[in-house]
């Protein structure tokens, strides 16, 4: 379910060096939050002067704003402290100091070039969790994968091949190896393009042959085999047009589930001729992916509905390729197939972080703190908005 265009050449980043200082630093002492403060732990005072508990410690001012510092033993007290600050005479304002993190950049020479993994705040995720914590296990069902490309080598674990009933899930179309690389691609490596999950191990299950194509009994028995290997996100870009999901599908999505696996399903690609019910998308217990493009529209193609539960991005996504041959790459994919693999990468960086959560956990934080977009609220278009794994893993 991706539309293939030819890769760019690379951008070109010039440097620029820094501007002088105009005004000099603030001297160290009379900022607050340089002595080793926890912000947790932290009330910022505005105001004049007051009586703090005894075991809050100050921790200097900024005159130049009326703040005060004041350092407790623990977070668990701070709000109640903050609380009952604000309410003594004299006291503008009193709150908790929050942390705040910088923008984790990997060295990947083509991720100036993933306008997707931006769009989803993937760098300020990877500050919190990069997916090394926990090596969650990401199952791939499509046309197999590339383990040998230089990208994916050492993330992908072979699992069944479903089509010519072996077990050698190589990639012989190359939509796999595509989407294998949105989730797991290595990151930081020097090479290529970056994975939004930089942990996660591939599950290859080869469930559509050489064009592309397979049935649903093969997808059913791909998801059973990721199932019992111990997969906990299992991404299905694939679909078929149909009046209702089929029961063999039903059965093995209730599988997936009742055995602690998020099954994530790409919603479709016939959004403009004719927006058909695709399936599994369509199917209870599939968590249904739309796409979007560079300025947050939905993209022409994806397909809308109440199937569709969440979106990210779907348009000209930088990731691994494969052509007949054996050549390796790198392309720029557009479609549905391209948006489901991101929220499996950011599912994996929250079962990284969160190994004892359910599918259902995991699915609920990826839409409570998706960025709502279309008409207020869920909608046909969007489903409950854009993924933002950034705010999934505050």
């Amino acid at each position: 379910m991706m539309r293939r265009i030819a890769v760019a050449a690379l951008l070109v980043v010039a440097a620029v060096a820094p501007a002088a200082r105009a005004v000099p630093p603030l001297p160290v002492e009379s900022v607050p939050c340089i002595a080793g403060i926890v912000p947790e732990r932290t009330v910022l005072v505005g105001g004049t002067s007051v009586p703090m508990p005894v075991d809050a410690r100050p921790a200097g001012s900024l005159p130049a704003l009326g703040v005060q510092a004041y350092v407790l033993p623990s977070a668990d007290r701070a709000a109640q402290v903050a609380a009952a600050v604000r309410a003594l005479p004299g006291v503008e304002w009193a709150q908790v100091d929050r942390p705040v993190h910088g923008l984790r950049t990997p060295n990947d020479p083509m991720f100036v070039q993933q306008w997707s993994l931006d769009a989803v705040h993937a760098p300020a995720a990877w500050n919190v969790e990069t997916g090394r914590r926990n090596h969650v296990l990401v199952a791939v069902l499509d046309t197999g994968v590339d383990a040998s490309h230089p990208d994916l080598m050492g993330h992908v674990r072979a699992g069944g091949d479903f089509v010519d009933g072996d077990t050698d899930p190589s990639d012989e179309f190359g939509h796999g190896t595509a989407v294998s690389g949105v989730i797991a691609a290595s990151t930081n490596n020097k090479l290529g393009v970056a994975g939004i999950s930089w942990g996660a191990t591939v599950l290859a299950e080869r469930v559509l042959g050489a064009e592309g194509s397979g049935s649903m009994c093969t997808v059913a028995f791909g998801i059973v085999d990721a199932v019992d290997a111990g997969a906990k996100v299992l991404n299905l870009s694939l679909g078929g047009a149909g009046d209702a999901c089929p029961l063999i599908m039903s059965k093995a999505l209730s599988y997936a589930h009742d055995h602690g696996a998020l099954v994530v399903v790409s919603a479709g690609n016939d959004g403009g001729h004719g927006n058909p019910v695709d399936y599994p998308a369509g199917c209870a217990g599939a968590f249904a992916v739309g796409a979007t493009d560079p300025n947050d529209h939905r993209a022409g193609f994806s397909e809308y509905g109440p199937q569709v539960d969440i979106t990210a991005p779907g348009v000209l996504v930088l990731t691994t390729s494969w052509e007949k041959g054996g050549q390796h790459g790198y392309a720029f994919e557009s479609g549905t197939s391209l948006s489901a693999p991101i929220v499996s990468g950011a599912a994996a960086l929250l079962l990284s972080r969160h190994p004892e959560w359910s599918p259902d956990q995991v699915q609920a934080r990826l839409m409570a703190t998706a960025t709502d977009k279309g008409k207020r609220g869920r909608d046909d278009y969007f489903g409950v908005g854009i993924v933002d794994v950034g705010r999934a893993l505050r």
